[in-house]
């Protein structure tokens, strides 16, 4: 996670301090988020905070601990709900002991992301944004699904189709216009769509069942994000 300077943005009362959050489930091929750089990933632009060489893949825990452990609940930043607080990319946590000032953006304006897909991940990508008071603060999923983001190039509005294509994607989404605070945290979610599912079982004639396969069906891996 990603903390924007507090003063500037309290001095002039429009601008975002920005929280990034990211979160993948259970695959060795995974996404980070480049710009601006997430909460996982700021060690490699320089920032002092903790070495995450595994930045690409806060997974809530994998698969099998999302939704065999967890019954599908992940925590904001990716981490494994069962992780004792502050979890490993929370405020306070392993890889994140104090949030660091990363940008500041102006209410209502577009502004430009860019992330990094490392495997044929398919999915759709999502974006959403949370206020905060302090910097140490970890908000509910609750605070961030009051504000999903419109996505300029996605033909849904705010839900962009990743489809087969991996490496840089480059996106520009719209903060609210009628949101400003000291510190918002920012959140893109990759919900993934590589795993296939049983869609649809039959009997034949000869009491062989038979089942249609669907890619993209069913549980699927998830990414989120943040940035301060």
């Amino acid at each position: 996670m990603h903390m924007v300077n507090t003063r500037e943005c309290l001095g002039l009362g429009k601008y975002f301090s920005i929280l990034w959050l990211y979160l993948l489930s259970g695959v060795n091929c995974g996404t980070r988020m480049l710009e601006p750089p997430s909460r996982a990933s700021l060690w490699r632009y320089g920032y002092n905070t903790p070495t995450n060489l595994y930045d690409d893949k806060t997974n809530c825990g994998g698969y099998d601990v999302h939704y065999n452990v967890n019954n599908g609940t992940c925590g904001v930043c990716g981490d494994p709900t069962n992780e004792a607080k502050p979890r490993d990319h929370e405020a306070g946590g392993q890889f994140s002991p104090s949030p660091t000032p990363v940008r500041v953006y102006k209410k209502g304006g577009y502004i430009t992301v860019v992330m990094e897909t490392t495997g044929t991940l398919f999915g759709r990508f999502e974006f959403r944004i949370c206020p905060i008071i302090d910097n140490m603060e970890t908000p509910e999923q609750s605070c961030f699904d009051k504000n999903l983001l419109t996505i300029l190039e996605s033909e849904q509005g705010t839900g962009y189709i990743v489809g087969s294509k991996q490496g840089i994607h480059t996106l520009n989404i719209q903060l609210p216009i009628s949101l400003t605070c000291p510190h918002c945290i920012l959140q893109w979610r990759h919900v993934t769509g590589f795993m296939t599912s049983q869609d649809t079982c039959y009997k034949c004639s000869n009491g062989e069942q038979r089942c249609h396969v669907c890619l993209g069906c069913g549980k699927q891996v998830g990414l989120v994000h943040w940035l301060y």
